[in-house]
């Protein structure tokens, strides 16, 4: 595995060119965000899952039990998993806007066991919105290369204009808070 929050960004200049001229603009302004942030004081790393979406969880009643899918782990920053959670479990679906509340909660239990420093705090909008561009590219991607394989094959469509939706709302917090 590699740098599992940075590995994408190859994806985003591979994907660059199939795009739009708005969804370019909405892919530079994500990238500039992101470097600005990495500009700033180094954010914790680790070995980070990489795609810990619920559907990825297993729990029994309201207790984790189990984490599945470890195709996207390796080595990056500590708070792309944490956006990656926070994105998908604290989101209010279909709308895909952050629930304060929700996440709060999120965060306050993760603080427990793991608490964010100054810079992990001033950094999250941004990672949030790195995590929803991730995964908009990704499921891009695997949009097409859907449409190429044989229709037999069964592959998960999950439709990328949710994450593209996310993303724009994310980079519209991450402005207000700074």
């Amino acid at each position: 595995a590699g740098n599992a929050d940075t590995d994408w960004t190859g994806l985003a200049v591979s994907m660059r060119g199939q795009l739009g001229q708005a969804d370019q603009h909405l892919l530079d302004r994500l990238l500039a965000a992101l470097a600005a942030v990495q500009q700033g004081p180094a954010l914790p790393t680790g070995l980070i899952h990489g795609d810990l979406f619920r559907d990825n969880c297993l729990f029994e009643g309201h207790q984790l039990t189990g984490i599945l899918d470890f195709s996207e782990w390796g080595h990056g920053v500590r708070l792309f998993d944490l956006a990656i959670s926070l994105n998908d479990f604290c989101s209010d679906w279909p709308a895909v806007t952050l629930n304060a509340d929700k996440a709060r909660a999120f965060l306050q239990g993760y603080a427990s066991v793991q608490p964010l420093d100054a810079a992990a705090q001033q950094a999250l909008p941004v990672y949030l919105a790195a995590a929803a561009g991730r995964f908009w590219l990704s499921r891009l991607q695997a949009r097409q290369r859907h449409h190429r394989l044989d229709s037999r094959e069964h592959v998960l469509d999950k439709d990328p204009r949710e994450m593209r939706a996310m993303l724009h709302a994310r980079l519209a917090d991450a402005v207000v808070l700074q």
